[in-house]
């Protein structure tokens, strides 16, 4: 038996996310229109309603069908988080992660939504960290939270709100805090001044 009506259009549904995207990038989640959604993606309003019915409900699709980076586990915690952290990073560098700053607020505005986001996204690229964690036995499971947001956390505010760039040695750095590495002997040791 055929489903009634048309077949949603995925070129329509890519238009439509892009197009929330550079809105939510320009304006923000509170001044986002849906009109403004549908002429700049050169759809009806209607189009928009059928898959979207309220303005959270497309900021709550665009999150969640935002890219997750996620890598293969070989053993190598190190090695494993700094591919994470790099991917995390060229996302946050690149022109779509302009919105996220609208979406933060939105989550602190909203908390409904937050739960939704974090359930759809947050959790499992936690999850994803977690896994990468507990390859390194010196890593306790009683921290383990903690060490897994810590790199996200970081990386979110060094490269949007510092503007770094997220290049090797940020990305070291950021792993050897969520590994618990310190006073790395592959570092040139800081020069000391006397005081007379």
């Amino acid at each position: 038996m055929r489903p009634r009506g048309r077949p949603r259009d995925a070129e329509r549904d890519e238009a439509i996310t892009t197009a929330c995207i550079e809105l939510l990038a320009d304006v923000g989640f509170d001044r986002l229109r849906m009109q403004d959604v549908a002429d700049r993606a050169g759809v009806g309003l209607a189009t928009i309603y059928r898959r979207w019915p309220t303005k959270r409900d497309l900021l709550f699709h665009v999150v969640s069908s935002h890219k997750k980076p996620s890598v293969p586990l070989t053993g190598d915690a190190r090695r494993d988080l700094l591919a994470m952290l790099a991917a995390l990073g060229e996302e946050l560098m690149s022109k779509s992660a302009e919105f996220i700053p609208s979406v933060l607020a939105a989550l602190r505005d909203d908390p409904e939504l937050g739960v939704a986001i974090r359930k759809s996204s947050l959790c499992e690229m936690r999850a994803n960290l977690q896994a990468i964690l507990r390859q390194d036995p010196s890593v306790s499971e009683a921290d383990i939270d903690i060490r897994a947001d810590v790199g996200p956390s970081m990386l979110l505010y060094r490269v949007l709100f510092m503007g770094d760039p997220a290049d090797g040695a940020l990305l070291g750095s950021i792993a050897d805090v969520m590994l618990g590495v310190t006073g790395r002997t592959d570092r040139p040791a800081a020069k000391r001044t006397r005081r007379s």
